[in-house]
């Protein structure tokens, strides 16, 4: 009979050890629940702010991109000027030697 006591004692104080140790794992098991339900919310956000970040990013590249086209139309342009300016420039410069030429033959009659 001693011996069921002391099988009984021990069983209990086993019982006791493994609940306290199953107590303990169910605590671990809810804090990395917890964590890994944190972690999966900083991911979604990282993910929504990069794909925001990506989206922006884009809009920027294309922005960029209109603008540099407008330039190059900007500098054809002012080239093109630059050029009709110089023709006419010579244009007058013709002309005015021809009026000057011509008041001048004007002025010996």
């Amino acid at each position: 009979m001693d011996k069921f006591k002391e099988l009984v004692v021990l069983h209990d104080f086993l019982g006791v050890i493994v609940k306290d140790e199953v107590s303990a794992k169910d605590q671990e098991a809810i804090s990395f629940n917890n964590h890994i339900t944190l972690l999966e919310s900083q991911l979604e956000k990282a993910e929504s702010g990069g794909s925001e970040s990506d989206k922006k990013l884009r809009e920027l590249e294309l922005k960029a991109e209109d603008l540099e086209r407008k330039v190059n139309t900007l500098e054809r342009d002012n080239e093109t000027l630059e050029t009709k300016l110089e023709d006419t420039t010579l244009e007058h410069h013709k002309i005015k030697d021809e009026l000057e030429e011509t008041l001048k033959a004007m002025n010996e009659m």
